[in-house]
């Protein structure tokens, strides 16, 4: 398989349940031992298996994903991976010291993305912690119900991008640690909230938002109309945001709440440049939010829209009512396409 190749640059691996993991492990260990530097592995199985420990001592290994839907067992206490930039988790059963080591583990890892579950006993803490990280994006959702006090730390300095997809808040409506999180990682350009991360903050109790002075880029899901009021509070506290990206998603049929405010973003009046809103119904609130950015948007050069109408003559009817809107911006380009039911 790996004949006469002095070195590889990268390994990707796809093996389901029917696989020997011996063999998997083989597979590894011999990429290892031929310098790869991007490792990828996806593997399904239905009880717990261990990985190579030449695996976690790779001085070569610059990108490492590992998706799993199986619990990884006798890990090394000590992991030493000097060159790893990359690193995807996606496993079924993590924990606090695995984590721990890992990043520890790691000194130069910059982009950190984390899929799974958060366990283990009532109250105890998921540290992400690591001074190189400069992007983060998380997935969560607790494997038992009852665990509604753990509790997650963000520790990156220099965090610059944060996507946050949190199930565990949603389902317990814990709203004000995700402020909390924002707060500590005020110095980030990029931010992602899913939309029931979205749907929490709106019932947070805790208004003190930060300043983010460098967030140039935002993300925002809206969730089942809920949302809405907390994207004033974001567009007042990013002056220097250049994109904004809204999706709204409906399981039911819920408006977004949109209502005009009275003062104006900074943001509006000089730097955002693009506006990108995906799953729109051509609702009356959506239609008030259009206008709101057309209209007091001064440096907008492209609104796009992506839409969800029923039917094509309502689409034109849409059409019709967003060309007429007035644009405060000269240079403003609107891109609009859709998809149909009927």
């Amino acid at each position: 398989m790996f004949h006469d190749l002095s070195c590889i640059h990268a390994f990707r691996l796809r093996c389901g349940s029917e696989i020997d993991y011996a063999r998997v492990n083989a597979w590894i260990g011999v990429a290892i031992r031929h310098q790869v530097q991007e490792l990828d592995v996806l593997a399904f199985t239905e009880g717990p298996i261990s990985l190579p420990r030449i695996l976690f001592t790779c001085k070569t290994l610059v990108v490492l994903k590992l998706g799993t839907d199986f619990q990884l067992v006798n890990f090394p206490v000590s992991i030493h991976l000097p060159s790893l930039k990359t690193l995807h988790l996606s496993i079924a059963s993590p924990n606090n010291d695995l984590m721990q080591n890992l990043l520890c583990g790691c000194p130069a890892v910059e982009d950190f993305f984390f899929y799974g579950p958060v366990g283990g006993a009532e109250g105890s803490v998921f540290n992400i912690s690591n001074p190189a990280l400069k992007s983060l994006k998380t997935d969560l959702f607790y494997q038992k119900m009852e665990n509604v006090t753990n509790k997650i730390v963000v520790n990156a300095p220099i965090l610059e991008c944060l996507s946050l997809q949190d199930y565990c808040l949603s389902r317990y409506l814990h709203a004000n640690p995700v402020f909390l999180i924002l707060k500590e990682i005020s110095n980030v350009k990029f931010v992602s909230l899913g939309s029931l991360t979205m749907y929490v903050l709106h019932f947070a109790d805790d208004n003190t938002w930060p300043v983010f002075p460098n967030l140039t880029h935002l993300e925002l899901g809206v969730h089942n109309g809920y949302g809405g009021r907390r994207l004033l509070d974001l567009l007042n506290s990013a002056p220097s945001l250049a994109v904004l990206e809204l999706k709204f998603l409906y399981t039911e049929t819920f408006s977004v709440h949109w209502n005009e405010p009275q003062g104006m973003p900074i943001c509006l009046s000089s730097h955002l440049k693009e506006v990108i809103i995906n799953e729109l119904k051509g609702l009356r609130a959506e239609l008030m939010l259009v206008k709101y950015f057309l209209e007091n948007a001064l440096a907008l050069s492209k609104m796009t829209i992506n839409h969800h109408i029923l039917a094509v003559e309502e689409e034109r009817k849409f059409l019709k009512k967003i060309l007429m809107f007035p644009r405060g911006s000269k240079i403003c380009q609107i891109e609009v396409s859709g998809k149909f039911d009927c």
